[in-house]
């Protein structure tokens, strides 16, 4: 896969330009944003583009990608559309930090951790409160997100893939480097499903429900 950032040669009218001529064109594609000043963004293709002056980004910078949320309806995909309005720290949190991770940002405790099924989401939340499944990713991991510490005391400890130490960002680099071992990073949209109180709450566009 290439990452490639066309931010040092072209306007944000011309890179969402770019985009829909991907789209066009059915070219899969995925959006990255570092995470450090200017908050460069990133395109990941199967091959490199060609007509277009980019720079693919140097290996020991991988890990400081992570993904942009993404929209489970068109109006989402609106809201998250780059905009000139939108820059630095405002617009990387809000083009990276879905709902749950908003609230894990603001506990005192958040953490990944390995699910194992659907019936442990559904006990654990009725003792810990609401829990969000995020996926299935490398190695069969199966991410949850929980802001209760006492599921410490819950789970196998070795089951805690990683706790938030400054921020949720952070939490989620140590995730794809530690846990994923950059094979794959954390994917988010706009719709998480989740339990509470020992219910499963399903969201509204089917393909973003999960079979635990």
């Amino acid at each position: 896969m290439n990452y490639v950032t066309v931010d040092e040669y072209y306007n944000t009218s011309q890179y969402n330009e770019m985009l829909q001529a991907l789209v066009n064109n059915n070219v899969p594609f995925s959006e990255f944003i570092h995470i450090k000043p200017p908050f460069n963004w990133y395109i990941e293709l199967f091959q490199e583009p060609i007509m277009v002056n980019f720079d693919k980004i140097p290996k020991q910078e991988l890990k400081y990608l992570i993904n942009k949320v993404e929209g489970a309806t068109p109006n989402d995909d609106y809201l998250l559309q780059r905009r000139d309005s939108m820059n630095g720290v405002k617009a990387f949190r809000h083009y990276t930090i879905n709902e749950p991770l908003a609230k894990a940002n603001k506990s005192d405790y958040a953490c990944f951790f390995n699910v194992k099924n659907k019936t442990q989401m559904e006990e654990l939340s009725k003792e810990l409160g609401e829990l969000w499944y995020f996926g299935k990713y490398y190695n069969s991991i199966r991410v949850g997100l929980c802001l209760n510490k006492m599921i410490k005391n819950k789970i196998d400890p070795s089951d805690i893939l990683v706790e938030k130490s400054k921020d949720v960002t952070q939490m989620e680099l140590d995730l794809n480097f530690k846990v994923f071992r950059l094979k794959y990073k954390l994917r988010k949209f706009t719709e998480t499903p989740s339990f509470k109180n020992g219910l499963y709450k399903p969201v509204k566009i089917s393909r973003f429900n999960v079979n635990l």
